[in-house]
Protein backbone atom coordinates (compact mmCIF):
# COMPACT_ATOMS: atom_id res chain seq x y z
CA UNK A 1 0.00 0.00 0.00
CA UNK A 2 1.03 3.35 -0.87
CA UNK A 3 2.56 5.44 2.52
CA UNK A 4 0.57 8.36 1.65
CA UNK A 5 -3.22 6.01 1.92
CA UNK A 6 -1.14 4.33 4.77
CA UNK A 7 -0.89 7.71 6.46
CA UNK A 8 -4.26 9.08 5.84
CA UNK A 9 -5.87 5.65 6.97
CA UNK A 10 -3.57 6.25 10.29
CA UNK A 11 -4.70 9.55 10.86
CA UNK A 12 -8.53 8.18 10.69
CA UNK A 13 -7.31 5.81 13.23
CA UNK A 14 -5.77 8.18 15.64
CA UNK A 15 -9.12 10.43 15.42
CA UNK A 16 -11.12 7.48 15.67
CA UNK A 17 -9.22 6.27 18.99
CA UNK A 18 -10.18 9.89 20.58
CA UNK A 19 -13.62 10.16 19.62
CA UNK A 20 -16.70 9.16 22.63
CA UNK A 21 -18.85 6.07 21.57
CA UNK A 22 -21.78 8.19 22.03
CA UNK A 23 -20.54 10.20 18.82
CA UNK A 24 -20.20 7.07 16.52
CA UNK A 25 -22.56 4.54 14.56
CA UNK A 26 -21.26 2.66 12.12
CA UNK A 27 -24.77 1.85 10.21
CA UNK A 28 -25.23 5.72 8.89
CA UNK A 29 -22.67 8.33 7.57
CA UNK A 30 -24.60 10.70 9.79
CA UNK A 31 -27.57 10.40 11.85
CA UNK A 32 -28.70 13.13 14.45
CA UNK A 33 -29.63 13.54 17.67
CA UNK A 34 -33.53 14.81 17.86
CA UNK A 35 -35.26 16.35 21.07
CA UNK A 36 -39.05 17.23 20.97
CA UNK A 37 -38.97 21.33 21.60
CA UNK A 38 -41.88 23.00 23.86
CA UNK A 39 -44.70 22.48 21.05
CA UNK A 40 -43.85 18.84 20.79
CA UNK A 41 -42.03 18.84 17.45
CA UNK A 42 -39.45 16.56 16.70
CA UNK A 43 -36.30 18.37 15.35
CA UNK A 44 -32.56 18.32 14.39
CA UNK A 45 -30.19 20.40 16.04
CA UNK A 46 -28.32 21.11 13.06
CA UNK A 47 -26.66 19.41 9.97
CA UNK A 48 -23.83 17.53 9.76
CA UNK A 49 -20.82 20.59 8.75
CA UNK A 50 -17.34 20.19 9.94
CA UNK A 51 -17.79 23.06 11.83
CA UNK A 52 -20.55 21.48 14.13
CA UNK A 53 -18.39 18.51 14.47
CA UNK A 54 -15.63 18.15 17.37
CA UNK A 55 -12.11 18.81 16.54
CA UNK A 56 -9.37 16.42 17.35
CA UNK A 57 -6.86 16.49 19.70
CA UNK A 58 -6.19 19.42 22.20
CA UNK A 59 -8.77 21.28 20.30
CA UNK A 60 -11.39 19.10 21.61
CA UNK A 61 -14.51 21.26 21.75
CA UNK A 62 -17.92 20.76 23.00
CA UNK A 63 -20.14 18.51 20.24
CA UNK A 64 -23.66 20.63 20.14
CA UNK A 65 -25.22 19.80 17.43
CA UNK A 66 -26.19 16.18 18.28
CA UNK A 67 -24.94 14.73 14.69
CA UNK A 68 -23.45 10.98 15.21
CA UNK A 69 -21.11 9.53 12.62
CA UNK A 70 -19.55 6.07 11.17
CA UNK A 71 -15.90 6.55 10.34
CA UNK A 72 -16.73 7.33 6.71
CA UNK A 73 -19.01 10.23 8.12
CA UNK A 74 -15.98 11.96 9.96
CA UNK A 75 -14.04 12.00 6.90
CA UNK A 76 -14.93 15.67 6.21
CA UNK A 77 -13.87 16.30 10.18
CA UNK A 78 -10.60 14.70 9.77
CA UNK A 79 -9.30 15.97 6.26
CA UNK A 80 -11.18 18.98 5.39
CA UNK A 81 -8.80 19.96 2.66
CA UNK A 82 -9.98 16.74 0.46
CA UNK A 83 -13.35 15.59 1.75
CA UNK A 84 -17.13 17.46 2.39
CA UNK A 85 -20.53 16.97 3.09
CA UNK A 86 -22.40 16.71 -0.32
CA UNK A 87 -26.16 16.76 -0.58
CA UNK A 88 -28.00 14.04 1.29
CA UNK A 89 -25.68 13.88 3.63
CA UNK A 90 -23.31 11.49 1.97
CA UNK A 91 -19.39 12.66 1.96
CA UNK A 92 -17.97 13.69 -1.29
CA UNK A 93 -14.46 14.36 -2.60
CA UNK A 94 -13.56 17.90 -3.11
CA UNK A 95 -13.45 18.03 -7.03
CA UNK A 96 -14.36 16.13 -9.49
CA UNK A 97 -13.16 12.77 -11.47
CA UNK A 98 -11.74 12.57 -14.94
CA UNK A 99 -15.14 12.71 -16.86
CA UNK A 100 -16.30 15.46 -14.77
CA UNK A 101 -18.58 13.67 -11.98
CA UNK A 102 -18.83 13.96 -8.10
CA UNK A 103 -17.51 11.17 -6.28
CA UNK A 104 -19.01 10.32 -3.36
CA UNK A 105 -20.52 8.12 -0.57
CA UNK A 106 -18.02 4.92 0.09
CA UNK A 107 -17.02 4.82 -3.27
CA UNK A 108 -15.03 8.91 -2.13
CA UNK A 109 -13.87 6.94 0.80
CA UNK A 110 -12.42 4.16 -0.97
CA UNK A 111 -10.49 6.22 -3.29
CA UNK A 112 -9.04 8.98 -0.97
CA UNK A 113 -7.92 5.82 1.41
CA UNK A 114 -6.61 3.79 -1.68
CA UNK A 115 -8.91 1.12 -0.46
CA UNK A 116 -10.25 -1.89 -3.07
CA UNK A 117 -13.69 -2.63 -2.10
CA UNK A 118 -13.35 -5.93 -0.12
CA UNK A 119 -10.94 -4.01 2.14
CA UNK A 120 -13.28 -0.87 2.32
CA UNK A 121 -16.34 -3.59 3.40
CA UNK A 122 -13.83 -4.91 5.79
CA UNK A 123 -13.34 -2.39 7.69
CA UNK A 124 -16.10 -0.09 7.19
CA UNK A 125 -19.57 -1.68 7.03
CA UNK A 126 -21.24 -2.46 10.12
CA UNK A 127 -21.89 -6.16 9.22
CA UNK A 128 -18.62 -7.13 9.36
CA UNK A 129 -18.83 -6.23 12.88
CA UNK A 130 -20.21 -7.91 16.14
CA UNK A 131 -22.72 -6.23 17.38
CA UNK A 132 -20.65 -5.41 20.44
CA UNK A 133 -17.38 -4.04 18.65
CA UNK A 134 -18.96 -1.58 16.58
CA UNK A 135 -17.14 1.74 18.32
CA UNK A 136 -14.48 3.86 17.14
CA UNK A 137 -11.82 1.97 19.40
CA UNK A 138 -12.55 -0.92 17.17
CA UNK A 139 -12.12 -0.11 13.85
CA UNK A 140 -9.54 2.06 14.59
CA UNK A 141 -7.87 -1.27 15.68
CA UNK A 142 -8.72 -2.86 12.84
CA UNK A 143 -7.94 -0.35 10.19
CA UNK A 144 -4.12 -0.32 12.27
CA UNK A 145 -4.16 -3.99 11.71
CA UNK A 146 -5.09 -3.59 7.90
CA UNK A 147 -2.18 -1.06 7.95
CA UNK A 148 0.45 -3.29 9.27
CA UNK A 149 -0.43 -6.41 7.41
CA UNK A 150 -2.33 -5.21 4.44
CA UNK A 151 -5.12 -8.25 6.02
CA UNK A 152 -8.18 -8.79 7.18
CA UNK A 153 -9.10 -12.24 7.92
CA UNK A 154 -11.63 -13.99 8.31
CA UNK A 155 -11.24 -15.12 11.45
CA UNK A 156 -11.69 -11.32 12.36
CA UNK A 157 -15.24 -11.78 12.70
CA UNK A 158 -15.72 -14.59 14.28
CA UNK A 159 -13.51 -13.57 17.16
CA UNK A 160 -15.24 -9.63 16.79
CA UNK A 161 -11.33 -7.58 16.43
Amino acid sequence: MNKMYKNRLLKMADFLEQLPNKLFDLRHFVAYRHELNETGVDHNYSNPTSDSLIKIGKDMKKHKCGAVACAIGWMPQIFPRSVEWGDGDVIQLKGVDKDGDQICGFRAAQEFLGLEIDASHNLFTVGYYGKTRRNPKNVARRIRKFVETGFISTRQYIDGV
